[in-house]
Order: C-alpha cells, then structure tokens, then sequence
C-alpha cells in the first residue's frame, strides 16, 4: 500500500515535471502499482475461478503518461468547480463484457483526488494503455540500442521522486 500512496500522492507533480525524466530509461521505466485485471468468481464471497490480465504488467510511469498525452478523452477528466481544470486518470477498473468501470483522478492544478464512474470505456482504456506500454517497451529498446544494449533495473516510484524533487529545487 504504501507504494500505491507514493504513486497517487506525486503523480501530478511527475507528470508535471515529465520532460526532465522522460529520456532516462530507469526513470521512465518505474513500474507503477497498479494492475488492470478481471476476475471471474463461482460464488460471492470466494477467491476468483479465473484472473484475466487486461494490461500488461508492469505498467510503467512513462507507459502511463504517454497515455494521457495520446489519448486525452480516455484519460483527461474535467476538475475542479467549474470543470475547467484537466484531471488525469491514474486508477480505473471494469468489466471488460459491458465496459463499465471506475476511475480515479488527480487534478493537475488543484491536486485534488477525485473519482467517476458511469462510461463505458473499459475496454477502450485497457487498449490504450496496451499500446502505451507497447510504445514505451519499444522505446526503452531504442535507448538501451543507443547506449550500446546496456541492461538496467528501473527505478522504484521513491527513487524517481526524490531525483524529481532534487532536480526542481536546482
């Protein structure tokens, strides 16, 4: 749990500052503790008959943030008190057979949590963000090509906010 909360409590700032990380595979790559999956059960109550992963795991902070500036109306909500400030989705769940599903978002201006639910983008979202970590996988390959196929370990959710905050108080 308390990587979920260092995740939900310094997305925006991260995102904020995405330009100045976004280059750097270990950053990039931080894995986000989040998973996209379905789960099917018998009876009420009990462990799941079945898990179906929607999105490929680990999804990463840059996977994630590619998503929300490629595709702004799965992922862009309106905040604020009069809906004129952008919210970014960080946390959704569904069901992939109606497309309903859950959200929860941070208001980039305001910092403000807040959740919705009610669309039908379920399915739609777990596509995009696919693609998005698609995309990012095959720009970590382009990275590690140009740094001579060198192999890393991403950074964990801590380490890229202190090097975040660190480089934004120079």
């Amino acid at each position: 749990m308390e990587d979920f909360n260092v995740y939900r409590d310094n997305v925006a700032f991260l995102y904020r500052h995405f330009d100045g990380f976004k280059s750097n595979a270990r950053f990039f790559m931080s894995p986000v503790p989040f998973e996209v999956k379905y789960e099917f059960f018998l009876k009420k109550g009990r462990t799941p008959f079945q898990t179906i992963r929607m999105v490929k795991a680990p999804i990463s902070i840059g996977a994630l943030f590619l998503c929300w500036e490629t595709y702004p109306e799965l992922f862009r909500v309106p905040c604020g008190t009069d809906g004129e400030k952008t919210g970014m989705v960080y946390s959704f769940n569904g069901s992939p057979l109606s497309g309903a599903n859950d959200w929860s978002a941070v208001c980039l201006e305001t910092g403000e949590f807040f959740q919705g639910k009610g669309d039908k983008n379920f399915r739609t979202r777990c596509e995009a963000l696919n693609a998005a970590v698609l995309q990012s996988e095959e720009a970590l390959e382009e990275m590690k090509k140009r740094k001579g196929g060198s192999d890393f370990t991403p950074a964990s959710l801590q380490e890229l906010v202190e090097f975040v905050k660190e480089k934004a108080n120079d």
